[in-house]
């Protein structure tokens, strides 16, 4: 973003895909270029080790939405799960929104796409 120099982001060969992480490297690039056949999406947000988890419908609260198991075995902490309706989902997806959309703007790219 503060790069002196232009940036350009090149999805390349044909077939090739710009996703997650890579769709937000295109948008904020200064020209984005493609070759023809590649794609460009699922900015979805997911978790360092993979999609965010769900909880069941027993192991969380309702009103919230995480887990309110005990610790597991030797008091070790238990994995966090969030429901995809849940509220911190629900602001993490509208922080990823948000910023998508100001890089969209920046670069002069259409923000209700994005």
């Amino acid at each position: 973003m503060s790069s002196p120099v232009p940036v350009i982001t090149y999805v390349h060969p044909g077939g090739a895909r710009a996703a997650s992480a890579g769709t937000y490297m295109l948008y904020a690039s200064h020209l984005a270029a493609m070759s023809p056949g590649t794609k460009l999406g699922a900015s979805t947000l997911v978790a360092f080790t993979g999609a965010l988890p769900c909880a069941r419908d027993d192991d969380a609260d309702k009103s919230t939405g995480e887990d309110t198991k005990p610790a597991g075995k030797h008091g070790q902490a238990r994995e966090t799960r969030t429901k995809p309706d849940s509220a911190m989902n629900r602001k993490m997806v509208n922080d990823a929104v948000a910023y998508i959309r100001a890089l969209a703007v920046l670069r002069g790219r259409n923000a209700d796409w994005a």
